[in-house]
């Protein structure tokens, strides 16, 4: 039959997925391939596919006569979902990099477009002028990987049982898809070039993770779905109550949480990290939790981030409930509450901070001088956006406090601004004295930021004042 079609035009038989073939339709193939050769009379080519070379072997296909494809890269794949089908680029190159090179590379395209089909199916997409986006141009969080994705990367873990400990430490140490290989050495007590060699060989033989060669120390999860299956995998789901976490994770958290304890990083990045590993540590490491969650408010409110500071507030008072220490985590979130007034500059906010403050004050009079300057502040701002003096009245006695009590020069330079601040304005003589011996204080002081911050409001309050 395909010699007399093939006698009234050319004929193109394509064979995809001929790993897949059984041992019947693999004889049918090799009596093709015999019957019609390459070269032969008749216009007659077979197109045989695979992405096992083995396949080609066994059909004794000459070298001669075949063809490697490459994946496409990124940016192709890109292009194919643009020109393709219409994403937008913004939505392709989300996708593409959700699943990474090595994931294609395992399974060519049909990687790509399965999962561009199930987000599809769950209703992921919406039209746009510019093409088909996902929803709020944000990654869904309940968007599943591909059942049969997700077993082609489970097996690679499967398939390396000797490496579970080190890929479930390296998850645990992980900040996004990145983990330092020299932390992970550390918790596990190994040597870390013993670590690197381990790390080299599930590079070079899986598509689990790579070496980011242009950054000392740093190795990487593949995708993010690949990061997502094996957290799964090996038990280390975010989102999992403690109760549920197994012991070798929590120990995990708990070696990598004295690891960075133990280094002298003050960026907020770090103590986040140092919180986040004894949390997920379990009560055993409650307490250091708590400390490293009350630092975490610190450090976020320092940069007027209330949304971690608000995450890590939570997280503390959970702490403080099971160890019965709630006091440093009410003041805290005092602390937070007062500066978000300040912030927003609401008399609301101020009133709602100012008494929350005054009845803290009421049964812990000896409170850090932390908060108390922020307690000071907040009735200040409310008599400022209020114009009543009941409010500067409390900013005021806080103010002579500080003067009398106060533990450094800053503390008592403090005291004197808010006194300078606070008094009434027909007090002319008596403001311009205070916020002149706060500028005096502040002179003898070593300069930091905190001085000099402190140091820029005297002055302009004192400007403000001179200005009169």
């Amino acid at each position: 039959m395909l010699e007399r079609m093939a006698r009234r035009k050319s004929i193109v038989l394509l064979i995809d997925d001929a790993q897949w073939l059984y041992d019947s339709s693999r004889g049918l193939l090799q009596h093709l391939l015999a019957r019609f050769p390459a070269g032969g009379h008749l216009p007659v080519a077979i197109v045989i596919a695979s992405h096992n070379q083995a396949v080609f072997d066994e059909l004794q296909i000459d070298p001669s006569s075949r063809i490697k494809i490459a994946s496409p890269s990124s940016d192709e794949q890109v292009q194919i979902l643009t020109r393709g089908i219409g994403l937008t680029e913004a939505t392709a190159r989300a996708i593409v990099n959700r699943i990474g090179s090595a994931t294609i590379e395992q399974g060519g395209l049909f990687w790509l477009l399965q999962v561009v089909s199930s987000l599809a199916r769950n209703g992921a997409f919406v039209p746009t002028d510019g093409g088909v986006a996902l929803k709020d141009d944000k990654w869904p969080e309940d968007a599943t990987i591909p059942n049969e994705m997700r077993e082609v990367l489970a097996q690679q873990l499967r398939d390396h049982p000797q490496c579970r400990t080190i890929i479930q430490c390296a998850v645990c140490a992980s900040q996004g898809r990145e983990f330092p290989a020299s932390v992970v050495a550390q918790a596990l007590g190994k040597p870390t070039l013993d670590l690197l060699v381990d790390l080299d060989r599930l590079d070079r033989e899986t598509s689990i993770l790579y070496d980011v060669r242009n950054r000392d120390d740093i190795f990487a999860f593949q995708s993010s779905f690949m990061l997502d299956v094996v957290r799964q995998e090996l038990q280390v789901e975010r989102a999992q109550s403690l109760d549920e976490a197994p012991q070798i994770i929590r120990e995990h958290h708990a070696r990598l949480g004295a690891i960075f304890a133990s280094e002298t990083d003050p960026t907020p990045q770090h103590v986040y990290q140092t919180a986040s590993h004894f949390l997920a540590a379990g009560s055993k490491y409650a307490k250091q939790a708590l400390k490293y969650s009350l630092e975490s408010v610190k450090a976020a409110t320092g940069m007027l981030d209330f949304t971690t500071a608000e995450y890590y507030l939570r997280t503390a008072e959970e702490c403080g409930k099971s160890l019965g220490a709630t006091d440093a985590v009410e003041a805290e979130r005092l602390y937070m509450d007062c500066l978000k007034a300040h912030v927003t500059g609401q008399f609301e906010d101020h009133r709602r901070a100012a008494k929350a403050g005054a009845a803290f004050l009421e049964k812990s009079p000896n409170c850090s001088t932390r908060l108390l300057l922020a307690i000071a502040q907040v009735h200040y701002d409310a008599g400022k956006s209020s114009g009543q003096s009941s409010w500067f009245e409390r900013s005021l006695e806080i103010g002579n406090r500080l003067i009398d009590e106060g533990r450094s020069p800053q503390d008592q330079a403090s005291g004197h601004h808010f006194v300078g601040i606070s008094l009434p304005p027909d007090q002319a003589d008596q403001r311009v004295s205070h916020l002149r011996q706060a500028f005096e204080i502040m002179e003898t002081v070593e300069q930091d930021r905190s001085s000099l911050e402190l140091l820029g409001r005297i002055l302009g309050s004192l400007a403000t004042e001179l200005s009169h």
